[in-house]
C-alpha cells in the first residue's frame, strides 16, 4: 500500500495538469487582490477623509479584502464558480486515462485492486486540496502585505460573516484562527469534489460527463437553494445548504453541522461506490 500510494501521490503532484490547475488558481487569487486594490485606490481619498470620524477603513482591511470576504472581483467569482474543476483537473481523471490506455492491468499485477483504488483516492484528494488551499493561502498572504491587519468590528456591516452563524464569535474575536479553520474547510471540499469526479470516472467513460456531472450538482444545488427561497418561501431552510453558497460566503447563515453533514454524506457515498467497484473490477 505504501509503495503504490507514494507512486500515485508523486504522479498527482508532479504532473502538468496539477501545475496548470495550481497556477490557474493562483492567478485567480492574484486577480482578486488586484481588483480590490484598484477599488481601494479609487476610494482612498474618501476613506482618509472620514477615517477619524467613522471606521470606514474597515472596508479595506485584511479580513475584508481577502478572497473569501471581498465582494467585487471577477477573480473571486470565477474561483468559486469553477471550484470543483480547479480541484479535480490535476488528477481526478487519471484512473479513466490509465484504464483507457490499458495501463491499469500492468499496475494491478503487483498490487491489490482495493489498494490501488484507495491510493488513487488519497492522491486525488491531496491534489485537489492543495490547489484550493494554495490559492487561499497565497491570496491571504499577499493581501496581508497590502492591507492593514485590523480586527473586524461586528457592529459595522462590511463583512459577510453574520452575527448568528458558524464561528462568528471567532471571526470577530480571533479572525486569524477563523481564517485557518475556513481554509481547512475549503481544502476538504476541494478534495471531496476532486474525488467525486474520480468516483464518477469509474462508471462513466466520457470525461465531459463525469466532470460536468459534478459541476451540475455543485451549481444545481445553488440554483435549487435560490429557487426555494424565491418561489417557495414556506419551505424556509434557515441555513445555507449549497456548497457554492457556504464556500464563498453568500450572505446566508452558515452552519457547522450542515457543512460537516454534507461532507460526510459525500465521503460515505464515495466510499460505497469505490468498494462496490473494487469488488467487481475484473482485469481483461
Amino acid at each position: 500500500m505504501k509503495k503504490i500510494l507514494k507512486i500515485e501521490v508523486k504522479k498527482a503532484l508532479t504532473g502538468v495538469r496539477f501545475k496548470t490547475a495550481f497556477l490557474t488558481a493562483q492567478f485567480l487569487g492574484i486577480l482578486s487582490l488586484v481588483s480590490v486594490f484598484r477599488q481601494y485606490q479609487i476610494q482612498k481619498d474618501y476613506i482618509m477623509y472620514w477615517a477619524d470620524s467613522f471606521p470606514v477603513r474597515q472596508v479595506y482591511t485584511l479580513y475584508h479584502s481577502w478572497i473569501l470576504n471581498e465582494p467585487v472581483s471577477i477573480g473571486r467569482t470565477v474561483f468559486f464558480l469553477c471550484f470543483p474543476l480547479l480541484a479535480a483537473f490535476p488528477f481526478a481523471a487519471s484512473y479513466y486515462q490509465e484504464e483507457k490506455k490499458k495501463q491499469l492491468r500492468l499496475v494491478l499485477i503487483n498490487v491489490k485492486v482495493s489498494e490501488y483504488f484507495c491510493a488513487k483516492y488519497i492522491a486525488v484528494f491531496i491534489s485537489g486540496m492543495l490547489v484550493i488551499v494554495g490559492c487561499l493561502c497565497m491570496n491571504f498572504a499577499l493581501t496581508a502585505a497590502v492591507f492593514p491587519w485590523e480586527n473586524p468590528l461586528a457592529f459595522y456591516p462590511y463583512f459577510n460573516v453574520l452575527g448568528n452563524e458558524m464561528w462568528s464569535g471567532l471571526f470577530y474575536g480571533s479572525p486569524f484562527i477563523y481564517v485557518i479553520g475556513y481554509i481547512f474547510i475549503e481544502g476538504i471540499y476541494g478534495g471531496l469534489f476532486a474525488c467525486s469526479v474520480y468516483v464518477l470516472s469509474m462508471y462513466i467513460k466520457k470525461q465531459l460527463v463525469f466532470f460536468g456531472g459534478v459541476m451540475f450538482a455543485y451549481l444545481g444545488c445553488d440554483v435549487v437553494r435560490g429557487g426555494l427561497r424565491q418561489w417557495f418561501p414556506q419551505f424556509n431552510i434557515p441555513y445555507e445548504f449549497s456548497p457554492l453558497g457556504f464556500l464563498r460566503g453568500s450572505g446566508y447563515r452558515r452552519n457547522g453541522y450542515m457543512i460537516l453533514g454534507i461532507a460526510l454524506m459525500i465521503l460515505l457515498l464515495q466510499c460505497a461506490f469505490i468498494v462496490k467497484r473494487s469488488k467487481r473490477y475484473e482485469i481483461y
